[in-house]
């Protein structure tokens, strides 16, 4: 089996050429290919432009490797560059590069190191003792490092300083072929990790410390939905200048301290009328009635409870969190997480950014408790995006 090649080198060559097909790359290979090959003493790439059983040569050079298993031209294309060929009198290998995507193509390079047998006799001319200090010091160079590490009044003179090295063996020469510079791109994205109750346990570590934040996080989780104001107050640390501005705020509502009635026995001893009230405690004392209170209080069915200063959570849940952040200095981190809890779905970074006026700092920082997931995916390339080709009006004809 045989590949006709259309070799992608820098010279303009108008013919193409047959390689053989090694067993273990007849079943892959295919028509448009880009394959890596020996051209002369030299790596190049090749572009497969048709499969044969025999070949108009006797002897002929085995493909290396495929370098890229998706064929990288249509076989329309190829018509089309012969064709452009033909008609424009062009190199067909330079018509072939046109229709390549950008950054597929690679040149060959020289690859120079230093005889570890020289035996450091012989005299050197002044740019072959510069490259072979070079190596001594470097190890092994390409050759567009050479050249760029040498005086601009010397560039032009490496190779052949190089060549003539290699020929009296002081130096070793190679090539090499570097891999295409295209790739997917790829965008870093990020997407809500947790539900509340993570973001909750992790909301502590988030942020600067304040007691006011302290006082929310107690009453969110407090199983008494009125605890006592001091008790609340013992337990954070926070004095009554933090409850104050809560509630100047309106995060949180003090209920005054007051006497209650509330049940001390079942119900089935209460006199019908006094059934309505009793089912309603516990209420303040003087919230009833005084005759209904004191028949209740003679049944010895109701008992009284002092009541402290207690405090009442006025927002929501999850509406408390984003408060709770925003005590600690940390509303980046509260807009992130509303925005992604909104969009429900891995969004880039670049537009979460943009959104809440965060950075990658703040991403990582609730990577970190896990409440974030950050990743990455393929973007397709479409460099005809956002572009219209439809004329705006009709093209006005000429007389022909």
């Amino acid at each position: 089996m045989f590949a006709e090649l259309i070799i992608n080198v820098e010279a303009p060559l108008e013919s193409s050429f047959h390689y053989h097909v090694p067993r273990d790359l007849r079943a892959s290979l295919q028509v448009g290919h880009l394959v890596e090959v020996e051209f002369g003493r030299r790596l190049a790439q090749g572009v497969v432009i048709g499969l044969h059983g025999e070949a108009p040569v006797a002897e002929t050079k085995p493909i290396i490797a495929i370098i890229d298993p998706i064929p990288v031209i249509y076989p329309w294309q190829i018509e089309l560059a012969r064709w452009l060929s033909e008609q424009y009198l062009a190199p067909l290998n330079g018509c072939i590069r046109l229709l390549l995507p950008p950054g597929l193509t690679r040149w060959a390079d020289v690859t120079v190191e230093l005889n570890p047998y020289w035996d450091g006799k012989g005299r050197l001319t002044d740019i072959q003792e510069l490259i072979v200090e070079m190596l001594r010091s470097r190890g092994d160079l390409r050759g567009r490092q050479i050249r760029r590490a040498l005086p601009k009044k010397l560039r032009k003179r490496w190779q052949d300083a190089v060549n003539q090295l290699a020929r009296r063996d002081i130096a070793r020469k190679g090539t090499i072929l570097d891999p295409p510079r295209i790739r997917p791109r790829r965008i870093r994205t990020a997407a809500l990790n947790a539900g509340p109750r993570q973001i909750w346990e992790a909301a502590p570590a988030l942020g600067r410390a304040s007691k006011q934040s302290d006082v929310l996080y107690h009453l969110v989780h407090s199983e008494d939905p009125l605890p006592a104001e001091e008790a609340v107050r013992e337990a954070t640390g926070a004095d009554a200048a933090h409850v104050d501005g809560l509630l100047a705020e309106g995060l949180v509502q003090r209920v005054p301290a007051a006497t209650l009635l509330v049940a001390a026995a079942p119900r089935d001893g209460v006199p019908d009328v006094l059934q309505p009230l009793f089912a309603a405690l516990p209420l303040a004392v003087d919230s009833i009635d005084p005759a209904a209170l004191q028949q209740l209080e003679e049944t010895g069915l109701v008992t009284r409870q002092e009541q402290p200063d207690s405090l009442n959570l006025t927002p929501s849940r999850q509406q408390a969190l984003h408060h709770y952040l925003r005590l600690r200095g940390g509303e980046k981190y509260a807009a992130i997480l509303s925005f992604l809890a909104a969009e429900a779905q891995p969004v880039p970074v670049s537009d979460v950014y943009a959104a809440t006026g965060s950075s990658l700092y703040h991403l990582r920082k609730l990577a970190e408790h896990d409440l974030v997931r950050l990743g990455d995916e393929h973007v397709w390339r479409d460099p005809l995006a956002g572009r219209d080709f439809v004329p705006a009006e009709a093209p006005t004809l000429t007389a022909d």
